[in-house]
Order: C-alpha cells, then sequence, then structure tokens
C-alpha cells in the first residue's frame, strides 16, 4: 500500500486531485450564481455538480497515465532502473532539459515537463544511496541561490520526474564508486535549469550531503569565478584542523584560486611562480584533492550554473577532475543555454572531451 501511494504521489495524481477540487468548487459556485441572473434553468448547477462529479476519475485515471509537458501530452515513463523506491527522490520536475551524464562520456536524457518554480515540500524518503552517508561534523548551509529557486509556488512542478531520477541515480553512483559524476543540463532562458537543481539540491541536502553553488556572470571573464565561489563555501564552513592538515599535505597554491583559505588560516596568499604551467598544475591538482578531501566522509553535489558564460580557465578545471583518479563522492551539475555556444565556444570543446 505504502508504495502505491508513493506511486500515486510521483505520477502526481495527488496534486492533480487538489488542484481538480478547487477547479470544481469554483465551477459549481459560478453555475449557483450565474442560474438567476442569466435565466438558466433551476437544474443547470445540479447538472455541472454531476459532470464535475463524473469527471473527477477521469481526471485521476490521465494524471496517472500521462504527463503534460511543453511538447504536448505524453505517457509518464515508468520509474527508472535502480531506484526501487517512487519516494527515493520524492519531487517532481518542471523543466525540459537535455541532460549529458557520465564520468567522462555523454548521454542523453529524456525532455522533462516545464515550469518556473519548485514545489516547497521537504522530501520525507531519500535515496538507498544517501542513507549510508554519515552526516558531516559541520553541515553546510544551502546556498541561497538554490533556496531562492526551490521555494517559489508549489503548483509549478507537473510532468514526469525522469531528469530528477537521473539526477539521483548519478548521485548514488558517485556515493557507491566514490568517483566523480558530472551532469550538464541545457535549456531555453527562463525554462527553469536552476530550478531543477535547486530541487535536486534540495533533496539531496535534506540527506546529509554539502551542496557548493557557483555560477558564471556575462562579460565578466574573471578566471576561475564559479569554482573559486563553489569553493568558498566549502572553506568557509570547513573545520580549520582539516584545513591545516589539508594544506600542509599540499601547500597553499589553492589560496590563489580560493583567498579565503589562507584568510582562515591567517597566512599569506604565496606569490605565483615563473614557471606556469607547474603553477596551474598545482591549482588544479588542489581543487581535486579539497573535493576528495571533504567528500571522504561527506558526499558533494557542486552546481556550476550558467555554463554558457564559462571562462576557459573554469574548464580546465572540470577536464582535471574528469580525469583524476582520486576518490571523491562528487557529483558535478552544470547549466548552460545551448542557444548561446557559438562556433568556438569553449564549452563545445569541452562537451565533445565529455
Amino acid at each position: 500500500m505504502r508504495g502505491f501511494l508513493a506511486e500515486l504521489k510521483r505520477r502526481s495524481v495527488f496534486r492533480v486531485a487538489g488542484i481538480y477540487g478547487v477547479v470544481a468548487w469554483v465551477l459549481a459556485q459560478g453555475a449557483t450564481l450565474a442560474e438567476e441572473p442569466l435565466f438558466l434553468p433551476g437544474w443547470f448547477d445540479t447538472f455541472v455538480l454531476i459532470s464535475l462529479l463524473l469527471g473527477f476519475p477521469a481526471a485521476m485515471l490521465l494524471a496517472w497515465a500521462f504527463d503534460l509537458t511543453p511538447d504536448g501530452v505524453k505517457r509518464t515513463e515508468s520509474l527508472p532502473a535502480g531506484l526501487t523506491n517512487p519516494e527515493a527522490l520524492n519531487f517532481s520536475p518542471s523543466t525540459p532539459v537535455a541532460a549529458r551524464t557520465g564520468t567522462g562520456a555523454t548521454a542523453n536524457a529524456a525532455p522533462g515537463a516545464a515550469g518556473d518554480a519548485a514545489a516547497t515540500s521537504q522530501p520525507s524518503t531519500v535515496s538507498p544511496a544517501f542513507r549510508d552517508v554519515a552526516a558531516p561534523p559541520t553541515r553546510l548551509p544551502l546556498p541561497a541561490r538554490l533556496v531562492g529557486a526551490s521555494e517559489r509556488s508549489p503548483f509549478a512542478f507537473f510532468g514526469r520526474d525522469a531528469e530528477l531520477a537521473r539526477l539521483g541515480d548519478t548521485q548514488q553512483a558517485s556515493v557507491t564508486e566514490q568517483h566523480l559524476r558530472i551532469t550538464l543540463i541545457s535549456g531555453e532562458p527562463g525554462i527553469g535549469k536552476t530550478t531543477l537543481v535547486a530541487q535536486a539540491a534540495r533533496a539531496i541536502h535534506a540527506t546529509g550531503a554539502n551542496v557548493l553553488y557557483g555560477h558564471c556572470q556575462e562579460g565578466l571573464g574573471a578566471p576561475y569565478q564559479p569554482w573559486s565561489e563553489a569553493l568558498s563555501q566549502l572553506i568557509e564552513h570547513t573545520d580549520e584542523t582539516l584545513l591545516r592538515q589539508f594544506v600542509d599535505a599540499n601547500g597553499l597554491a589553492l589560496a590563489r584560486l580560493v583567498p579565503d583559505l589562507a584568510r582562515r588560516l591567517s597566512m599569506p596568499v604565496p606569490e605565483a611562480g615563473s614557471d606556469a604551467d607547474a603553477e596551474r598544475f598545482l591549482l588544479l591538482e588542489g581543487v581535486a584533492r579539497l573535493l576528495a578531501l571533504a567528500s571522504k566522509h561527506t558526499p558533494i553535489l557542486l552546481v556550476l550554473d550558467d555554463l554558457h558564460w564559462v571562462d576557459a580557465a573554469s574548464l580546465q578545471v572540470l577536464r582535471h577532475l574528469v580525469s583524476s583518479a582520486k576518490p571523491m563522492a562528487v557529483l558535478v551539475v552544470g547549466t548552460y543555454r545551448e542557444s548561446d555556444l557559438s562556433r568556438g565556444h569553449p564549452l563545445l570543446g569541452a562537451l565533445a572531451e565529455l
């Protein structure tokens, strides 16, 4: 019975039932009020009420079997393989996206339903991938940008949850395999890419994982901007003893990317050496080692938003992480506008390599 109720929730049957009830009440009241001014027969309001009652089971059957998407009405997909509990990710997507996932290869995800806001309810059940994960000594707060995107109208999400289930499966793989995974999500401006990621981030954060967020800005072009923003959140909340252990083992090269590392330890930011290639390698390796250390006991979801404005240096970090053999329970999720990728855009080369 519990599984059946969870499946009803996954297919948005409860949500549709609630909305149907509200609309039916409004129509019934309208029919009663309009009967006298419009000189309608006395049985008109009764006819409307009976029609609405008869239409309810039909609406529930349609909600069970189909999703309403920007491409029209589509049949609801069965629960994805590997996600045995329909409530494993207890929220619904609203974003039609093309998602690419993998640790070096890419795969196309099916499009989902559209919308711009997220449901406000917290997931009641978590994916098995997260149940065995120990809670971090210090929980990082959910990044403000993702909080705002996940707490809008509860009526915005209708349709399939294939993309969210895919994110859950990919996160599960990163935890069980201790290997970095990447998911890239594309869509038109305003279609809800960040909202989709915010829903996933909220559910993953609720299980005890840490969520980091970095974004690219149009016209800024600052090297490593999204990584600096995301890793600053991690360093700000990491225990100082752990940071000292990291610096003792790896040096302070990463402080040139994240100055907060030196500030937390009251140490000066080291100057760059004369060998640019060697300095770049130390910086990239520092990112990989920090993520490996931080995710040793606590999984990490790292969101990189608006990658259509990404700089080439930031993509070097992504390439280095993909090729790294260090064990890390990290899922990197990036969003971008495919329509903004002109010929020669650095992200196109990175997509081809991934």
